[in-house]
């Protein structure tokens, strides 16, 4: 051998070069191996490889849940975790039996493992025997249907012989259909899983009406939701700004009747039938909530079917979260049928009056169920992520409250009211006296200054007015000179936007507008997770040297996942006056209440002016409120910064200040998606809907050399306030 003539040093060097050279070639093999999209016949996926699409959008292989099941699964490479498609919901492959994909060269295709009856996905009909085996391919394509088609000799596609498509899961692809084959009796529907652990069929089904022309959501087959008539591309019981992005095509003929849609987004929205009913959109817009149908009312779609007459009272629902409900007492009881899912509980404790929640009896897989009886679960709470997850009614309508509780709930409302009225009436009659007694002393003086040229009696008004006032006095030859006869190129503009800068001409104040926007956009929705700020305000946006946006201060911010929507909590940190009504009142926030936020932001920037700061002598209601006024009174422009001179676009102002009262509507679900925003303040020509009244919030008033870190005064809001708040100073 060459190597024993070498030296040891020489050999070492030999060796390693041979090692990781073998390591690169096998490391190089198995890329090549993992990155196929393609079965050609007499070939197979096992269970540790995969097949991934042409431009490595959705990848197939198997994956296990349940302790050793095993099933192949279609899935997004941007999520893994949402499995779009799955071959063997209702026979999982045990993991310890070695299941494999194989297409043998007589065409078949089906998924196998030992001990196991082989389930066939595609097998040649007589019709399809005389094709040429070697003109047949399996590929996963980048549209996410797997297919098995015919080729030509130039490799191009002469027909599907078999798509996944055609045999959904829970999750609807553009040009993917629903209906149904009269020929064949096939239908296409979308079926949820049992649970979030068992993609096994579950109790709610997505199809198409095809003799009423619209979608219906089943459960157990009772119709719980539809979506009304398509009419002039849009559904009456889908959200009408939700369903721009959407075209609907509807088939009809003696052969077929089926519903499919495709989208004019760059990356293709599919929608997900969840296991709760909920359907939802990969852009997160909820197209259906047929979670929030219980029989008693038809608002979104929702149906009416036979209940009890004690569940006719509309509102009342079922609540879900986490906490530490009874576990055993004779108001308890198990229903230990495995084939009950979450829903299936949730619908025998609907149909009976005694009962005031229920749980999953195996919560590894959210099967069969603990129902409580007799006790309401009212005073029992959610913890955050403690305890067993259940669920709680809370009833729009208690019956037999007592006579005291009334009188009592009465006199403390009325106390309530009252004594933060009085003591309201009271601060602004003070602060209003004090207002008008500084200003004619101010004016008084300052027109005295302005008549003396005498250096020295300026000088002793100056140490005479700082002493009284907060205000300091300058001559007006000082001025004059600091300014350079009041030069426009000296001039400042005004605070409360952090550090002072020069004046900001229209189009950067636009730019800085869009801006923020687009950074709220990145945080609601192509964030890994979904964050929400809860502290959007003028000093937290800094601007860099070309005057570009950036938002800073996270550090009250809430990170979610792409399928929670809100939160409450009991204690409430933020800024006063940039706070949602329903987060300020009621713990409840969403990514609504950054567009609260936002709003508020906007009109400061337009108008030049803080919200906290502002003050109507005559009507005594904030910036957000002064603008609905000038709105309602037609004359929106009067809340534009004067110094803007004729720097501005006069339909971009309004249009920013109709966005912005948009933005701080009363109702969260009233106000619009950052998407939305973007939408109405970049493209002219887009349609905007009229603003309704905004939840107006009144500025402290607190007597001089009195301060108040934690009260708010908020006349409009009249609803009992059940929570414990916990305001943080600004």
């Amino acid at each position: 051998m060459v190597f024993c003539k070498l030296g040891k040093p020489y050999f070492l060097l030999v060796f390693t070069y041979y090692y990781y050279l073998c390591l690169w070639l096998c490391t190089s093999s198995i890329h090549v191996k993992a990155a196929k999209d393609t079965l050609k016949p007499g070939g197979s996926l096992n269970d540790s490889d995969e097949l991934c699409s042409e431009n490595g959008k959705y990848c197939m292989g198997f994956f296990q849940l349940q302790g050793d099941s095993t099933y192949l699964n279609i899935h997004s490479v941007n999520d893994d975790i949402w499995k779009v498609w799955i071959a063997d919901r209702n026979q999982p492959v045990s993991h310890n039996k070695s299941g494999f994909l194989s297409f043998n060269r007589s065409g078949v295709l089906k998924l196998e493992s030992k001990d196991m009856k082989p389930i066939v996905l595609y097998s040649p009909s007589p019709a399809e025997a005389t094709i040429n085996n070697n003109t047949m391919e399996a590929k996963l394509l980048d549209t996410g249907n797997f297919v098995v088609q015919q080729l030509n000799p130039n490799g191009s596609t002469k027909s599907v012989l078999w798509q996944s498509y055609d045999f959904p899961t829970d999750t609807l692809f553009p040009r993917m259909k629903l209906g149904v084959n009269h020929k064949t009796g096939h239908n296409w529907s979308l079926v949820t899983w049992f649970s979030d652990e068992s993609p096994a069929p579950g109790p709610f089904k997505l199809e198409w009406e095809h003799k009423e022309g619209e979608l219906i959501i089943t459960r157990r087959e009772q119709v719980i939701w539809k979506s009304g008539k398509l009419r002039h591309n849009r559904f009456v019981n889908i959200p009408e700004k939700y369903q721009h992005i959407y075209k609907y095509n509807v088939v009809s003929n003696h052969n077929e009747d089926y519903f499919t849609f495709t989208t004019t987004t760059e990356d293709p929205i599919t929608w997900k039938l969840y296991s709760t009913g909920q359907l939802r959109a990969t852009d997160g817009k909820d197209i259906a909530r047929a979670d929030k149908c219980y029989g008693n009312n038809n608002e979104g779609g929702c149906q009416k079917w036979q209940i009890p007459s004690c569940r006719q009272h509309r509102g009342d629902v079922f609540e879900g979260g986490k906490g530490y409900p009874p576990t055993h007492g004779k108001d308890i009881s198990n229903e230990t049928n495995t084939s009950y899912a979450i829903s299936d509980c949730q619908a025998s404790c609907w149909n009976n009056c005694s009962c005031v929640g229920f749980m999953s009896l195996y919560q590894n897989n959210d099967s069969g169920c603990i129902f409580f009886f007799g006790k309401s679960l009212e005073n029992i709470f959610f913890l955050n992520g403690a305890g067993q997850y259940f669920n709680k009614l809370w009833p729009q309508h208690r019956k037999g409250t007592k006579n005291w509780k009334w009188i009592s709930g009465a006199i403390a409302t009325a106390l309530l009211i009252i004594c933060p009225a009085i003591l309201y009436l009271a601060i602004k009659k003070r602060k209003h006296m004090l207002q008008d007694r500084r200003t004619e002393r101010i004016q008084t003086e300052m027109q005295d200054l302005a008549d003396d040229d005498g250096s020295a009696s300026i000088k002793d008004l100056e140490d005479n007015l700082n002493k009284e006032h907060d205000l300091k006095v300058f001559s007006y030859a000082s001025v004059v000179e600091a300014t350079s006869n009041f030069s426009s190129e000296n001039k400042l503009g005004k605070g409360g936007f952090g550090l002072v800068y020069k004046m900001l001409n229209w189009q950067k104040r636009f730019n800085i507008i869009e801006g923020i926007s687009q950074g709220l956009l990145y945080l609601h929705k192509y964030s890994r997770l979904r964050i929400i700020h809860r502290d959007l305000k003028a000093s937290n946006i800094l601007l860099d040297e070309n005057m570009n946006p950036k938002i800073s201060d996270f550090g009250i911010a809430r990170m979610f996942t792409q399928q929670e929507s809100m939160v409450n909590t009991n204690r409430i940190v933020g800024t006063y006056g940039y706070m949602s009504p329903e987060y300020a009142m009621e713990g409840v926030f969403s990514t609504k209440s950054d567009v609260y936020s936002f709003g508020v932001l906007l009109l400061e920037i337009i108008s030049g002016r803080r919200n906290t700061n502002f003050y109507d002598a005559d009507n005594t209601i904030n910036l957000v409120g002064h603008a609905w006024e000038l709105w309602s009174g037609g004359v929106c422009h009067q809340l534009m910064d004067p110094s803007l001179n004729d720097t501005f676009v006069p339909d971009e102002v309004q249009r920013c200040i109709h966005v912005g009262l948009l933005c701080v509507e009363h109702y969260a679900n009233h106000r619009p998606d950052m998407p939305d925003i973007i939408s109405m303040l970049t493209n002219k020509s887009d349609a905007i809907a009229i603003p309704k009244r905004p939840a107006f919030y009144v500025g402290r008033h607190v007597f001089e050399g009195q301060t108040s870190n934690s009260e708010m005064l908020l006349p409009d809001f009249t609803n009992e306030i059940s929570t414990s708040t916990e305001i943080e100073p600004s």
